[in-house]
């Protein structure tokens, strides 16, 4: 029984069609799910369509997508495209991945950066709300000051 279930390598033990080995790496973690949403903030906030980036980088709109939304896992190659064509160090995907990263899961977390605040800002889908929130934000400011 040890020998089929470490046989994985060897394409012994499927599922759907895969090794059980493949089938663990295209799992995608939390982490993946981070880096789409800094890939999408990032690309947004530089004026960028989904279509327009995917063109600069050779992918589908598509493979693009998935990427942004955690699905499918982004390769260190290909990071490193997407960090040259948005004009970033492949370092900011990384920044506050750890266990200070501003989440739902950890919201307790004293540092806000302002691509967290972007990022969430984004997510507003009604564009009414989104002007509310900044102009309470805008009114906080200006009572700090």
């Amino acid at each position: 029984m040890l020998h089929s279930l470490t046989g994985a390598h060897k394409g012994q033990m499927k599922n759907g069609g895969r090794t059980l080995a493949k089938a663990l790496y295209k799992r995608a973690s939390a982490y993946d799910t981070r880096l789409g949403e800094r890939i999408s903030l990032l690309r947004r906030a530089r004026g960028l369509s989904l279509a327009e980036l995917a063109r600069r980088l050779g992918l589908t709109p598509q493979q693009l997508q998935k990427y942004e939304r955690g699905t499918n896992r982004v390769t260190a190659a290909r990071l490193y495209e997407i960090a040259l064509s948005l004009d970033v160090r492949i370092q900011y995907f990384f920044e506050d991945m750890g266990e200070t990263s501003v989440t739902a899961a950890n919201a307790t977390d004293q540092r806000v950066s302002a691509e967290d605040f972007l990022w969430v800002l984004a997510r507003l889908k009604d564009e009414k709300t989104r002007w509310r929130v900044l102009k309470l934000i805008s009114a906080l400011v200006s009572d700090e000051e």
